[in-house]
């Protein structure tokens, strides 16, 4: 039996993938404070993580990357990755 998190991850993918702006919805609700905790780690200033998340969300959705992976988790992470790169160097 899948867990809470997969069934939802899943129903974000499938909505994701018939282009439904409801998964991306879905997907920031779900995702949005673990990845600026997480970017503040590495930048030590929240306003500065915030902005590095919300513009990865937007690009995402944007360029349609969302549409490509089915394990929304790593891309999030890895994504928002390099924006701290960028940002750090």
């Amino acid at each position: 039996m899948m867990g809470q998190r997969s069934v939802k991850d899943q129903e974000i993918c499938d909505l994701l993938n018939a282009r439904d702006q409801r998964g991306m919805e879905l997907l920031f609700e779900a995702y949005y404070k673990s990845l600026v905790s997480w970017a503040n780690t590495f930048l030590n200033d929240l306003g500065v993580a915030e902005d590095v998340v919300q513009e990865f969300f937007i690009a995402l959705w944007n360029q349609e990357i969302h549409r490509e992976l089915s394990r929304k988790h790593f891309l999030l992470f890895c994504g928002c990755w390099f924006e701290i790169v960028a940002i750090i160097d």
